[in-house]
């Protein structure tokens, strides 16, 4: 309820509310709480490879968590995005961070709520009720993740972290040349 719905680019299947063209794809996914974050991730021309955006919505059936924790399991997906209204279930989310870990699944966060007014509207939005931020952030840490602090800085830094990291010593080798 209350999701724009899926689009895996790599299936070449856009299950999505709006008119989506599907490009030829990447290591990028979206979890987010907010449709409309997801349209724009969608329309936007910043290059970025997709590979799935999930609008997870009021998160009644599904969750964000349960979400990542099947992404990480799927091949192609090397980094993913999630805009959170609402924490969740901590242990689902500790599995599913693990899971990510474990297969060099990068995450970069974005969480509204983190203020008293920012809590207002994410609950109003989707009834989501804001959490203590620290534990939350903290699991964050632990696994690795890149907190965020506006919609661009979430898509711009997910896009970077979706790019092979360098070998140790691709990065030391001097230039060729004559």
């Amino acid at each position: 309820p209350n999701a724009n719905g899926i689009v895996s680019v790599a299936s070449r299947a856009p299950m999505w509310g709006d008119n989506v063209a599907v490009g030829a794809g990447g290591g990028v996914a979206l979890i987010t709480q907010s449709g409309n974050l997801g349209v724009v991730a969608l329309a936007s021309r910043r290059g970025i490879a997709w590979h799935t955006v999930v609008s997870v919505g009021n998160s009644a059936v599904v969750d964000a968590a349960d979400t990542l924790g099947h992404l990480a399991g799927v091949d192609g997906v090397r980094s993913v995005a999630l805009y959170l209204e609402g924490d969740g279930d901590g242990a689902k989310w500790a599995d599913a961070f693990a899971h990510c870990a474990e297969r060099d699944i990068r995450i970069a966060v974005l969480k509204a709520g983190r203020s008293a007014a920012g809590a207002a509207a994410g609950g109003a939005h989707t009834a989501a009720v804001a959490g203590d931020h620290r534990i939350f952030a903290a699991l964050v840490a632990e696994a690795g993740g890149a907190w965020c602090h506006d919609p661009h800085e979430l898509l711009e830094t997910v896009k970077l972290m979706a790019t092979p990291r360098p070998t140790r010593r691709s990065w030391r080798s001097p230039p060729t040349g004559s």
